[in-house]
């Protein structure tokens, strides 16, 4: 087997295992949710629990993951700038070119839109780091979706070196391959995305956006492809559409987290 690496974004990412000052925030918000006392210990349990019972396809092809959810393209060219030499294969994930991930103080600080860069400013505890997503939101206001032809060209730009450096690389459209199938589930539970994404409603468990079998699913896919480059087909592969009672493990509802993931 070729050592392999992963880039990208949530949908390649194993959202159990990062940590940030930011992530700890948005962690002491849900105790708060809750009404329970926030506990690391408790947090650790949760982490290992959600880890065991649910995959994430990186793991699953025995990928070493630097992808990162909320991430932009630049955090993961970031990335693969830095560590791409190591690897025999790497598969890098696509994300949109409307996102922003910054390194300040020694810690990334991502956002995908401005909701969520008003979110994280809401429950972060530093001053320094409310003053960074404010700022976050205004770029997404101002700047972000008014200049189309910046967004493109620098995002094409990254692919282009990406592809100069290591013709091998298998790239993978998370929009709108990987959404799509993200998708597919949620309508199975008739839930939007907007609801699935309301921290104080639901908390969604699934890795990289999928269930465990999709996850699977996208493993063998990418394994059987393994020595190709350049963008993967995913048309072929049969996704396997979730029942209805699957939801209460992919989806909990926020009052029944700590529950589902004691």
């Amino acid at each position: 087997m070729n050592k392999i690496a992963v880039f990208g974004d949530s949908f390649a990412a194993k959202m159990n295992t990062e940590s940030s000052p930011t992530i700890d925030d948005f962690v002491k918000e849900l105790f708060k949710l809750n009404n329970r006392s926030y506990s690391k210990a408790e947090v650790d349990i949760m982490r290992g629990n959600w880890g065991d019972r649910y995959s994430c396809w990186p793991e699953l092809i025995g990928a070493d993951i630097y992808s990162h959810s909320g991430s932009d393209l630049y955090y993961s060219y970031n990335q693969f700038i830095n560590n791409h030499k190591n690897y025999d294969k790497c598969v890098f994930v696509i994300t949109t070119p409307y996102r922003y991930s910054t390194y300040i103080d020694g810690h990334w600080k991502h956002s995908v839109n401005v909701e969520m860069a008003e979110e994280k400013s809401n429950f972060s505890q530093d001053y320094n780091t409310k003053r960074i997503f404010n700022t976050i939101a205004d770029y997404f206001k101002y700047v972000c979706y008014n200049d189309d032809e910046r967004m493109n060209l620098l995002h094409q730009a990254m692919l282009d070196s990406i592809t100069y450096h290591r013709p091998d690389t298998i790239f993978i459209n998370a929009f709108n391959d990987l959404s799509d199938v993200y998708q597919l589930e949620l309508d199975a539970w008739n839930i939007t995305p907007k609801n699935a994404d309301d921290y104080k409603k639901y908390f969604d468990l699934r890795q990289c956006h999928l269930t465990n079998a999709n996850n699977k699913k996208l493993a063998e896919h990418i394994l059987a492809n393994i020595h190709s480059s350049g963008t993967l087909d995913l048309s072929s592969v049969e996704w396997q559409v979730p029942n209805k009672t699957d939801k209460e493990f992919y989806l909990p509802y926020i009052k029944d987290l700590f529950v589902r993931l004691s």
